[in-house]
């Protein structure tokens, strides 16, 4: 089942069953019962006996071998899209490095794709169960065996896991593990237990914190940053992986991003979606926004990179023009969740300088396009505030405790009732003026969108 062996200054872990294992035509970890045991043993070692040597940014080695036996793909096995569409992806096959696809459209006609797909079922695990495993360097191996035998025990799965320089500098037990901006450590109730939903291939997201305006801008105090925008990102960005279904190939997190970054993310973010719709697809996009947010002289709402000042927002992310690229792509649905106001204020301190110093606008209450909902965290010139006790802003708290109560089972109704009460009401509970959170719908959802939800 496991064995264990040190190399030089690596540790080298393998894990395997020598018992039969997936049925004929199935990868899918939970259609094998040796597979699932395989996994159980390596969350507990890796986490329990090799954390102390996985600190943040370790280099990790994982090498994933699935097999088949001989018996060929007499008719085309479905793919789901469990693990996104799988475009020319690198591997060894039989020991020879080659590329290999697997796509929901042409599904499983070879047994080489079947041996890949059980290595990425394997990956996907390890991705989403093995706490240890988040914070490290890692790169994945994919091999695939086809025995030319036929037989239970030639279909099955095997891991080796290398820690590299697993014993230079300090362990876990002689220091505590390193923070980047990239980490997610769970700080409150709803960081935790993250409800784990089905994967679903054609949702697009984009999360975006920005915080640290003040290591950006020098004029700018500590007291003018957006206190936990980055960790309400990362934890949304968990939610949007593990409750709504979005693949790791479809999820992008940008935190304390310049104008430059913004806008690539945007690109990204757009391009992506295009591309789906171009191959006949239905696609869905999920933004969400943690940061400051301004209204121009016009009283149009944009939000800020860390480095545009209150002063110039010619490099800022208008709002209705966001809408609009965004209702360009044709998705199926859009949905967006902005954390921040455009009054002027903020969770501490606010970011206009000068003149406008202390001046609350009032943003236009924008009428978005084509298939677009947006819940916004205030109304009106009110400011977004934070929630101290929990590490989060307000909004982002209240919406992501209702998200991992209902497991995103819930209409956007529902959710909009929810945080209308209780955003406002945690303000007053904290001594905060009032903040009541909007929701603004496009023209083609006015007379549904009460009973559309989350994921569908």
């Amino acid at each position: 089942m496991r064995s264990e062996v040190k190399k030089n200054d690596a540790i080298v872990t393998n894990f395997d069953k020598q018992t039969d294992d997936f049925p004929p035509g199935a990868y899918n970890l939970k259609d094998s019962q040796a597979a699932k045991i395989i996994m159980s043993v390596m969350k507990k070692t890796v986490e329990s006996e090799l954390d102390e040597y996985l600190l943040a940014g370790k280099p990790v080695t994982i090498k994933i071998t699935g097999s088949t036996d001989a018996s060929p793909v007499r008719n085309t096995i479905p793919y789901k899209g469990e693990y996104g569409e799988l475009n020319d992806k690198e591997y060894f096959l039989n020991g020879l490095f080659d590329y290999v696809s697997v796509n929901t459209k042409t599904g499983v006609k070879e047994n080489s794709q079947l041996a890949y797909l059980r290595t990425y079922a394997v990956r996907n695990f390890i991705t989403e169960n093995i706490s240890s495993l988040k914070i490290t360097d890692n790169t994945f191996e994919h091999y695939a065996l086809i025995s030319s035998k036929v037989g239970a025990e030639h279909r099955r799965i095997s891991i080796e896991l290398i820690v590299h320089d697993a014993f230079s500098g300090k362990t876990n037990k002689q220091a505590d593990k390193q923070v980047n901006k990239n980490i997610f450590v769970p700080y409150c109730e709803i960081d935790k237990n993250i409800p784990q939903k089905e994967k679903r291939p054609f949702v697009f997201a984009l999360v975006i914190g920005n915080e640290n305006y003040s290591d950006r801008q020098q004029s700018l105090s500590q007291e003018q940053d957006v206190p936990y925008a980055m960790h309400d990102a990362k934890t949304f960005a968990q939610y949007a992986k593990n409750t709504m279904g979005v693949h790791d190939d479809n999820l992008r997190l940008t935190l304390n991003a310049t104008a430059g970054e913004m806008q690539s993310s945007i690109n990204w973010l757009i391009n992506k979606t295009k591309n789906a719709v171009a191959s006949g697809k239905k696609p869905e996009i999920i933004l969400y926004y943690a940061g400051h947010g301004l209204p121009n002289k016009d009283s149009i709402p944009f939000i800020i990179p860390l480095d545009v000042s209150s002063g110039d927002l010619s490099l800022a992310v208008s709002l209705p023009d966001l809408y609009q690229e965004l209702s360009d792509t044709k998705a199926e649905k859009i949905t967006i969740f902005i954390d921040a106001c455009f009054s002027g204020g903020a969770r501490k301190q606010n970011l206009t300088q000068g003149a406008r110093s202390g001046i609350k606008l009032k943003p236009k209450n924008e009428v978005t396009t084509n298939n677009i909902i947006v819940f916004s965290a205030t109304s009106n010139n009110q400011s977004a505030w934070a929630y101290d006790d929990k590490k989060h802003g307000i909004f982002t708290y209240y919406l992501l405790k209702k998200l991992q109560e209902s497991q995103a089972d819930i209409s956007y109704n529902e959710l909009f009732d929810y945080l209308k009460y209780n955003v406002n009401n945690k303000a007053l509970d904290i001594n905060k003026p009032s903040q009541t959170p909007e929701v603004n719908i496009s023209n083609n959802f006015k007379q549904t969108w009460k009973e559309l939800k989350i994921n569908e």
